[in-house]
């Protein structure tokens, strides 16, 4: 919940980002945009740790379901852009390369976004 009422400019820009965001995402990733959160918890999460990351954890973050995650590594496997291996552990994902190139300017919107309203917040 905000602390705040953002601004007219603030929610249009905001929705347009959804909006191209989801277009732009639709195109890359098979599954549509729960494939592409499935790949940014997964991405993010290599990046962070080294290793990959487990399906519930995934399944937990992003609050789709778990057999609804295994569906998205599914197809995000048939383009190459993860690998799933089954440990001890439960089932890890590692995400190629390749994927957080996709991932990454998504991500940055979205950080453009947070920061100006943290910014407007605290004024």
């Amino acid at each position: 919940m905000l602390e705040f009422e953002p601004t007219i400019s603030q929610r249009r820009r905001f929705g347009l980002f959804l909006l191209s965001a989801y277009r732009e995402l639709r195109n890359v990733y098979p599954g549509g945009f729960e494939s592409f959160l499935v790949a940014t918890c997964a991405a993010m999460g290599n990046r962070h740790t080294g290793k990959p990351v487990n399906v519930s954890s995934i399944a937990a973050m992003t609050g789709i379901p778990r057999p609804t995650v295994i569906r998205k590594l599914h197809l995000l496997e048939e383009i190459g852009l993860a690998s799933r291996s089954e440990t001890r552990h439960g089932t890890m994902v590692s995400m190629s390369a390749e994927s957080w190139d996709h991932v990454r300017p998504h991500v940055a919107r979205l950080l453009e976004l947070e920061t100006e309203l943290h910014t407007v917040s605290e004024n």
